[in-house]
């Protein structure tokens, strides 16, 4: 799945391979929400 990164710089610096994520969902409109993911809580960035 092709998606963005959430509340993370969009450096290579800041993102980190195998990173753990966990999905949040931004609105879309009235019917969709989109998929995004942030590091996971307590990943050190």
């Amino acid at each position: 799945m092709m998606t963005n990164m959430a509340g993370v710089e969009q450096t290579p610096e800041a993102l980190i391979l195998d990173m753990p994520v966990e999905v949040v969902f931004e609105p879309g409109n009235e019917h969709l929400d989109i998929p995004k993911f942030r590091p996971a809580a307590g990943v050190i960035r």
